[in-house]
C-alpha cells in the first residue's frame, strides 16, 4: 500500500519542511522513502496556487522562500550647505535711553540690546542668516522679541519665568562722553534662569548650530546667569557636527569654551588671561599671552586693543591690522560689531585673514555711530577694502 502524499502549503512551510515534502512506501512492510514526486499543489490565500515543488532533495528552495537580501546601507549623512550664523545670548535686556534733543526736549528710545543682540545685529546687517538664542520672559521680553523682529533678526526664542533685563540710561549732560555707558543708570534689572530654562536654552543653541556655519558664543552679564561649563559643551559638541565656533568671552566662561576648542577667539587686550592687565603697546606680550591661548584650544585669537591696530595669531603666525582711522563718537559695541562681522564673512566661506580685515572695517566704523552693531554694510566694505595685514614673524 502507498502512503498518500501529504499536503504542504508552501506558503508557510520551511525550506527544511519543503525538501520532505512527499513520503511513500513502495509496498506493504517497506520502509518509507523520500520521493522527488511533486506533492499535490496547495491552494494559497485567494484560490491561488502555489509554484511547484523542488526537482530533487538538494534543489533551490521556492523564491519566496529564499533568503532575503539585507537592505541597503542608508546614504551618509551630508551636511547642508548652510551660510546661517547661531549666536547664544544669554544675557539680553531691553534698553531705555533718554537722550537730548534740540531746543531742550528730550527723546526716549527704546532698543534691544545685550552683547549677544550686538553681535547678531552687524552679523545680520552683513548678509548673514542669523539665528539670535535668547531667553525671553515679561512685558520686557514681549517688547524685545518685538524690536529684534523689526529689525530682522530672527530668534529662537526661550520662555524664562523671569522677565528679560532693562536697562534705563539718562545721557542728557553726557553728550561728549566716548562711553556710553556712562550715562546715569536711573534704573536697571537683572534677569536670571532657571535649570530647565538653561536646558532648554542649550538645546534651541545646538539644534540650530547643527544647520549653521558658525556658532558665536557670547557671554553673560554676570557670572550667576548660567554655569560656566555650558560653554564648554556648547562650543564641543558643535565643532564635534562641523560647526565652526567663534567665542567672544572672558573670564571662566572663556576657559571653559577653551576646553571645547574654539576656532575663533575675540578678545580685548585687557582681558587678556596673565598675571595683571597687559599693556595695549605691548605687542610683544600680548602676542605670548595669545599664544597660550592658542595652546588652550583656540585655533585664531583675534586681540582687540581699543584705539590701537588689533592684533590676529593664526596657526601661520602672527598679525597687525592696519585700520583707517576715523574720529571716534563712542568706543562701545565695536569689539561686539567685530565679533559679528568676523563670523558673517567665516559663514560666508572668507578665510581668517580675510574675515578678520572685514572685522576691522566693522569695528572702525562702529565708533564713529551712537549705536551698537549699527554700521551699515556699504561703509564696512568700503573700509574693508582699505585694511592691511602685516606679518609680524
Amino acid at each position: 500500500m502507498q502512503l498518500a502524499s501529504p499536503r504542504i502549503d508552501a506558503a508557510n512551510c520551511s525550506a527544511e519542511a519543503w525538501i520532505g515534502a512527499t513520503v511513500r512506501a513502495p509496498r506493504a512492510g517497506a520502509a518509507p522513502v523520500l520521493s522527488s514526486a511533486e506533492p499535490s499543489m496547495a491552494m494559497g490565500p485567494g484560490g491561488a496556487r502555489h509554484g511547484s515543488a523542488p526537482a530533487d532533495v538538494l534543489g533551490s528552495a521556492p523564491r519566496h522562500l529564499e533568503r532575503r537580501r539585507a537592505p541597503a546601507a542608508p546614504p551618509p549623512y551630508v551636511r547642508p550647505v548652510s551660510q546661517s550664523v547661531t549666536v547664544f545670548a544669554p544675557s539680553p535686556a531691553l534698553r531705555v535711553l533718554v537722550e537730548p534733543a534740540t531746543g531742550g526736549e528730550v527723546e526716549i528710545h527704546l532698543h534691544p540690546g545685550g552683547q549677544g543682540v550686538w553681535v547678531a545685529r552687524m552679523a545680520a546687517r552683513l548678509g548673514a542668516d542669523v539665528r539670535l538664542c535668547v531667553p525671553l520672559g515679561g512685558e520686557a521680553g514681549t517688547a524685545t522679541a518685538a524690536l529684534l523682529a523689526a529689525e530682522g533678526i530672527s530668534t529662537r526664542p526661550v520662555s524664562t519665568g523671569s522677565a528679560t533685563a532693562v536697562v534705563v540710561l539718562d545721557h542728557r549732560g553726557f553728550e561728549d562722553e566716548q562711553d556710553a555707558e556712562k550715562g546715569e543708570r536711573v534704573a536697571e534689572s537683572t534677569a536670571t534662569l532657571s535649570r530647565h530654562e538653561i536646558d532648554d536654552l542649550f538645546t534651541a543653541t545646538i539644534t540650530s548650530a547643527l544647520d549653521s556655519a558658525v556658532l558665536v558664543l557670547t557671554g553673560p552679564e554676570h557670572e550667576e546667569v548660567l554655569p560656566a561649563d555650558v560653554f564648554r559643551r556648547l562650543a564641543a559638541d558643535a565643532r564635534g557636527q562641523g560647526t565652526a565656533v567663534v567665542a567672544d568671552l572672558s573670564g571662566e566662561a572663556l576657559r571653559q569654551a577653551l576646553e571645547g576648542g574654539v576656532d575663533l577667539l575675540k578678545v580685548a587686550h585687557d582681558e587678556l588671561p596673565g598675571q595683571g592687565e597687559a599693556d595695549a603697546d605691548d605687542v610683544g606680550e600680548l602676542l605670548e599671552r595669545a599664544r597660550r591661548l592658542q595652546g588652550a584650544g583656540a585655533r585664531t585669537v583675534l586681540v582687540t586693543r581699543a584705539a590701537q591696530p588689533p592684533l590676529v595669531l593664526t596657526p601661520d603666525g602672527a598679525h597687525r591690522l592696519e585700520v583707517p582711522s576715523f574720529t571716534a563718537v563712542q568706543f562701545r559695541g565695536a569689539g561686539d560689531s567685530m565679533s559679528g562681522a568676523v563670523a558673517a564673512r567665516l559663514a560666508r566661506g572668507d578665510d581668517v585673514l580675510d574675515a578678520v580685515r572685514t572685522a576691522a572695517a566693522a569695528g572702525a566704523v562702529n565708533v564713529t555711530r551712537q549705536g551698537y552693531g549699527t554700521g551699515h554694510a556699504e561703509a564696512v566694505e568700503a573700509v574693508a577694502r582699505r585694511v592691511r595685514v602685516h606679518r609680524l614673524d
